[in-house]
């Protein structure tokens, strides 16, 4: 399928949601998603949904995708730089973040006809809308550039592994120089969580985060004051260290 032009099925206020679903053969098809997809509803109505499903699902620069969901469903999938896939199947940083502008977006891989079912994030991607970016993989989950969800309502949702039960289920994240930044009430979820090589994981908020993790600290160092009173009394108590001299107001020993 290789879609170039405008197709729109837009929601009703009555509640009827429009949905366009371009579906290529799962084991060697590929889809092609270019020119403009929409399903958006009235003022007040929420979107429909868009899936664009294949055993490779290539997103073209200049796609317009605006929906309540679009779910995107190939075998293995790369989030790479510029608005352009890399890849075979694949979708660009700045086209996806355009996506998330307006839609909640879901990439999903699916290894039961072939390939992995691993997803890479190659490049940065950044929005400020109130919408998720949920990740999840029939195997591995690759993060290797920053994901920022720049309004307090953004959230992320990592979902790996699952193309298996957890038991010997060898699936991972990697976190390979990337990291995830929110805001204060931004949300991620993490299912499924079995393994997981982290180089460097951050969830960036405002100052009450850096309030509450000093606050912390400083509890920590007051209970650590404590501890360290209590072990000198009781080695003192059995003569492990030598009592310290008693003197007189003058400061000669007694």
């Amino acid at each position: 399928i290789n879609h170039t032009g405008i197709t729109e099925a837009r929601s009703l206020a009555t509640g009827e949601k429009g949905e366009i679903l371009l579906m290529g053969d799962m084991a060697h098809g590929s889809v092609q998603v270019g020119g403009t997809l929409s399903a958006t509803a009235p003022a007040g109505a929420p979107g429909g949904f868009i899936e664009t499903s294949a055993h490779q699902v290539k997103v073209t620069e200049g796609a317009q995708v605006r929906a309540g969901h679009w779910l995107i469903d190939p075998v293995d999938f790369t989030i790479g730089a510029g608005a352009g896939s890399q890849t075979t199947s694949g979708i660009g940083a700045n086209t996806l973040a355009s996506a998330l502008g307006s839609t909640n977006v879901t990439i999903q891989t699916d290894a039961s006809t072939g390939g992995n079912g691993d997803i890479f994030v190659n490049s940065p991607v950044t929005w400020n809308a109130a919408n998720t970016l949920t990740l999840s993989a029939h195997r591995n989950i690759a993060i290797r550039a920053d994901i920022t969800a720049q309004n307090a309502n953004g959230k992320v949702q990592l979902q790996h592994g699952q193309g298996a039960v957890a038991a010997g289920n060898t699936a991972n994240y990697g976190f390979d120089g990337g990291k995830i930044n929110l805001q204060k009430a931004a949300e991620i979820v993490i299912h499924d969580f079995r393994a997981c090589a982290i180089g460097r994981m951050t969830l960036e908020t405002p100052e009450e985060f850096a309030q509450w993790l000093a606050a912390g600290q400083q509890l920590d160092a007051e209970r650590q004051l404590k501890k360290d009173a209590i072990e000198l009394d009781r080695k003192i108590r059995f003569k492990k260290v030598p009592r310290p001299p008693r003197v007189d107001d003058a400061g000669a020993e007694k």
